[in-house]
């Protein structure tokens, strides 16, 4: 364990050296694994929430336009209903 502390490996063992370089990767993979872990669980949740976000952006202009529509159609089927009623020509 000393030879962890130790400022240059340049004299260690061999082995030491081995060891020590298992270790180091050892504790990046894991590392790794839970940096990619967090990045997966944050990139699902920002693709939820985004797919969330478009729809409604997309779907607000329809639903806002809706009842005026509603109301062009019904006031349009009102007067051609008279204009057939009164016997002139469209």
């Amino acid at each position: 364990m000393q030879v962890l502390k130790a400022r240059s490996l340049q004299s260690a063992p061999v082995r030491i050296k081995a060891q020590i370089h298992q270790l180091v990767a050892q504790k990046v993979h894991s590392q790794v694994k839970h940096t990619n872990q967090r990045i997966r669980t944050a990139a699902s949740a920002i693709k939820a929430k985004t797919k969330i976000e478009l729809t409604a952006a997309f779907m607000r202009p329809y639903q806002v336009a809706w009842p005026f529509t509603l109301l062009l159609v019904m006031t349009t089927w009102c007067f051609a209903g008279r204009e057939r009623k009164s016997g002139k020509p469209s």
